[in-house]
């Protein structure tokens, strides 16, 4: 007869030692989740710092634009770089206006003049004729 011998087996230090692994494996997650927070943090104050700087910026812009559309500067680059002036007050200006002569167009329809002149569409007509050819001669 054979005997079979079995190890006593110690279910105590079984469950200490999966204990002290799964505590070990809980303390890793929870270092790598404060480490991942902590970086997010600095990427969080770097996005505030950019957000500044580019508020800045934007002020700073707004500021520029406002200094170069101030009627003021307008004025004096009119007068400087322009050689605009201001008029008097008693100071006024006239303008010759050179007479042209207009080139009215041979239309050939039925209408007599007299039906022409009675409306007034078919004058506004006949003007867009006129400048339609001028504009492509």
């Amino acid at each position: 007869m054979v005997r079979k011998t079995y190890k006593k087996v110690n279910t105590k230090k079984r469950f200490v030692i999966k204990a002290g692994v799964l505590l070990f494996i809980y303390a890793l997650v929870l270092v790598f989740f404060c480490i991942k927070s902590a970086a997010l943090g600095y990427q969080i104050l770097a996005l505030e710092n950019s957000i500044q700087e580019i508020e800045t910026a934007n002020k700073q812009m707004e500021y520029q634009i406002a200094q170069k559309s101030s009627l003021q500067r307008i004025e004096k680059v009119a007068a400087k770089d322009l050689g605009m002036y201001k008029p008097a007050v008693n100071e006024d200006v006239a303008v010759k206006a050179q007479p042209q002569s207009v080139n009215v167009a041979n239309r050939q329809d039925t209408m007599t003049p007299a039906k022409t002149a009675e409306k007034p569409l078919n004058k506004l007509y006949s003007a867009l004729l006129v400048l339609a050819q001028k504009d492509s001669n």
